[in-house]
């Protein structure tokens, strides 16, 4: 059984002070480091240039307004799925209209990046984008690791887990 606290007008009064003082602080923020962070523990993806062709398909990620509304990824939001040099990582989506699932062919050896823009439906506004990197060469496939890129004064957004695809 809950009980109701009857507070004076004085002590309400001081309660919305101190919740109002409380809003108004920022959180403070200790610097972060600046080195690119490496999702799912890699930096790109290496690959001969025989590979086989493979399917892909985009992950729909959550977008959030500056209000704090999740935006419906259906109706508000259109996707761009695109490589940065075609002549090594190309992409064929299985529908022209929607670039989200298809077929991708590694060509010439080379550095491609695939990009996945988010844009807004109604205007195609630019909201952000994701990707991922390919090195396509014509040995036998390597490993890198412990690199990092940084840019002074920029910080990267903190990642948020993406479900992986279901095929």
């Amino acid at each position: 059984m809950s009980q109701r606290l009857e507070l004076d007008a004085k002590t309400h009064s001081l309660l919305k002070r101190i919740a109002l003082a409380i809003e108004a602080l920022k959180p403070i923020e200790a610097p972060r480091p600046q080195f690119l962070k490496l999702l799912h523990g890699e930096l790109m993806f290496i690959v001969k240039d025989n590979q086989s062709d493979v399917k892909y398909s985009v992950a729909v990620p959550s977008v959030t307004d500056a209000e704090g509304v999740v935006l419906d990824p259906q109706p508000s939001l259109s996707f761009e799925v695109a490589s940065s040099d075609a002549n090594v990582v190309s992409l064929t989506p299985d529908d022209p209209a929607d670039s989200t699932k298809g077929t991708a062919h590694f060509g010439a050896p080379g550095q491609a990046a695939i990009n996945v823009n988010v844009k807004l439906a109604s205007d195609g506004t630019l909201l952000g984008a994701y990707g991922a990197q390919f090195t396509v060469t014509v040995g036998d496939a390597a490993a890198i690791s412990g690199g990092g890129v940084s840019f002074e004064g920029l910080t990267e957004a903190e990642p948020t887990p993406v479900p992986e695809p279901v095929a």
